[in-house]
């Protein structure tokens, strides 16, 4: 079952819910005018929606008009546009409380044929009911019965029924009644249309005059409320307890939109908006990296090492680092080839001058090898050569100057002759010029060159023979070449990290003899060497580790990554002591530090013309480059440190 309620334009939201309270279906539908008030506040219709919820009733609203309808459906409420569909036996009636004084309900139902109306209108009823009737409809006022046919809701279509209460209030000069019924004789229903009046006020007497003009009034009400219309008619409830009716004048509920606050008010959020992102930007989003490049810090120092087999650490006041002795002996043999012959006289016709020079290498601290054969040319043009092949020692700091490093080498001449008998002088290496060596290297006798002699021709069957010269030339060239390569071995068998310097490795021969005798024919005779080689060697990170800490004190506190390179010059031994004394020169390099928390705190804020003030504040700084991100920003540094990425290479 369902139940329509009629709500009046000015129908306040109380007297809605006390009616829904009321009712008993749980199906109601609210036919509402256009313009009624309780469709002009949101808070009204759900204020509604709430109760109709407690009281588990569900409830709709007809209306026409389509706004009102969207606003009815924001309140959460369903609408429909008219009561077409409804099945009429299931509606409810909305019953009136009895024991209402001043009451009048007329119940009518709409006959679709609405041309025979006033005709019909006139047979319904019985003479009872009208009698009971007029008695309160005589004494209504005009301007209340004009009230009374005030304009029900438009557009409602379909069987619906129409209610209709009018309160009635007699006129002061009517006589009281005496009674009051709650009852009357209900009219005799009809076919089409049918007609319900229940009165419920009992009449009294009263006179013919007054009873003949209610009669007429009731003749004009009917025909007036039967009259055809342009739109079909929907229910109406007037509420119960009525003052009596005075014209009402129609009132527009009319919310204007505040279209042009709303408009401001977007306006200034996009607004806040934009100045948040824009700070936000600017804040948060620049960056910056910073390639730093330090400069090449280094220490360059000369010592003497003192290496000491007896020590037992690395001593930096006193210079020592602890050495180790180590001794080898070998025999080396050399073969050689006789430059005598049986047909020539016994003179030195026929010989190559030799003799001694010394090597000096004034160009660098690095040694300088030299092959056999090497090119050694005198002042006065004469060619000599190298027996064997030398390494010629680099330059040596002693005592505050730089010594070019020496050797003694011994040399032959290039030819047979005694013009190569030459005295003490000063040779060249011509395999040099054109470099700057040429200038660098250079070779001095100290003694004449001798053996040279003049050629004479040879006999037919000559051989081959060993002469004193061969000999002699064979012990010197045997014992000089075993010499070095015995240290040269004793270098090379030593285990890794241990250093041996020249001139502290003492080379002794013991035993140089050749089998061949003066006088010998033979092509090819030999000579043999043995050599004792004693040395003080020493560890190379112990000597890096003394220079690191001997030169540490100039370095600021701040180095780090050292690196220490050393160059040995030519030392000397104290066998008794067993202790050696070694020239060092050593590089000391390092990094310094960047405070790169107080580098980054520096550079927040500052412009790309200020960063070179900043720069000067850091003198282990050689060159920075700046990358600024984004682009299309101002090359400026962020206000936060974190923006900003330090990079060292």
């Amino acid at each position: 079952m369902y139940q329509v309620i009629y709500i009046d334009i000015d129908e306040e939201i109380t007297s809605i819910i006390d009616r829904l309270r009321k009712t008993k279906s749980e199906d109601i539908f609210f036919a509402v005018p256009k313009r009624a008030l309780i469709l002009q506040s949101v808070v009204s219709l759900k204020l509604l929606k709430r109760e109709s919820d407690k009281a588990g009733k569900h409830i709709t609203f007809v209306s026409q008009d389509e706004q009102e309808r969207q606003t009815v459906e924001k309140a959460g409420i369903l609408t429909r546009v008219s009561l077409d569909g409804l099945d009429a036996t299931n509606e409810l009636k909305e019953r009136v409380s009895p024991g209402v004084v001043e009451e009048k309900v007329l119940v009518v139902k709409k006959s679709p044929q609405r041309k025979n109306g006033r005709k019909k209108a006139e047979e319904l009823g019985t003479a009872d009911f009208y009698d009971a009737e007029v008695a309160v409809a005589a004494v209504a006022k005009p301007r209340e019965r004009e009230a009374v046919r005030r304009p029900t809701l438009d557009g409602f279509s379909g069987s619906a029924n129409r209610t209709v209460s009018q309160p009635v209030k007699p006129p002061s000069t009517m006589p009281k009644f005496s009674a009051v019924s709650s009852t009357a004789t209900p009219a005799t229903p009809m076919t089409e249309p049918s007609l319900s009046v229940t009165p419920t006020v009992a009449a009294g007497p009263l006179s013919t005059s007054v009873m003949a003009q209610a009669s007429n009034n009731r003749e004009e009400m009917l025909k007036s409320f039967f009259a055809p219309v342009e739109k079909p008619q929907t229910q109406r409830t007037i509420p119960k307890k009525m003052a009596p009716i005075e014209p009402i004048e129609e009132i527009s509920h009319s919310t204007p939109v505040p279209r042009m606050i709303r408009k401001l008010l977007i306006l200034f959020v996009l607004f806040c908006v934009l100045v948040a992102v824009g700070v936000g930007g600017y804040l948060f989003l620049p960056s910056a990296t910073v390639n730093v490049r330090l400069k090449d810090q280094m220490v360059e120092k000369d010592m003497e090492l003192k290496v000491e087999a007896r020590a037992t650490g690395v001593d930096n006041p006193s210079l020592t680092i602890p050495g180790r002795v180590v001794e080898n002996e070998k025999v080396y043999t050399y073969s050689y080839t006789p430059t005598g012959s049986t047909g020539r006289s016994s003179s030195t016709s026929g010989q190559k001058a030799h003799g001694t020079v010394v090597i000096y290498n004034e160009f660098s601290s690095a040694p300088q090898p030299l092959v056999a054969t090497t090119r050694l040319l005198s002042a006065d043009n004469k060619l000599f050569r190298i027996v064997r092949g030398v390494t010629v020692p680099g330059m040596v700091e002693a005592g505050g100057k730089t010594q070019p490093g020496a050797i003694e080498i011994e040399v032959v001449a290039d030819q047979a002759g005694s013009e190569f008998n030459i005295e003490p002088t000063t040779f060249t290496i011509p395999g040099f010029e054109g470099s700057p060596k040429y200038e660098k290297f250079r070779a001095k006798s100290t003694k004449a060159m001798l053996g040279g002699g003049g050629g004479v021709a040879a006999s037919p069957n000559a051989q081959a023979q060993v002469i004193q010269g061969d000999i002699a030339s064979a012990k010197t060239k045997s014992e000089s070449d075993a010499k070095l390569k015995a240290a040269d071995d004793l270098k090379g068998g030593l285990e890794r990290g241990l250093i041996l310097a020249d001139g502290i490795a003492d080379i002794s021969i013991l035993e140089s003899v050749s089998p061949a005798k003066v006088g010998e024919v033979t092509n090819q005779f030999s000579y043999s060497v043995r050599t004792k080689v004693r040395a003080i060697v020493f560890s190379e990170q112990d000597a890096k580790t003394l220079f690191e800490q001997y030169a540490r004190g100039n370095a600021p506190a701040s180095a780090t990554k050292t690196v220490v390179k050393l160059e040995y010059g030519v030392g000397s031994a104290n066998w008794g002591a067993q202790t050696a004394y070694v020239k060092v020169h050593g590089k000391l390099s390092y990094d310094t530090e960047l405070d790169v928390a107080q580098f980054k705190a520096d550079l927040v804020g500052k412009q790309q013309e200020e960063v070179r003030d900043v720069i000067q504040r850091y003198p282990q700084i050689k060159e920075v480059e700046l990358f600024f991100s984004p682009k299309f920003m101002p090359e400026k540094f962020p206000q936060y440190p974190k923006r900003i990425n330090i990079v060292i290479d």
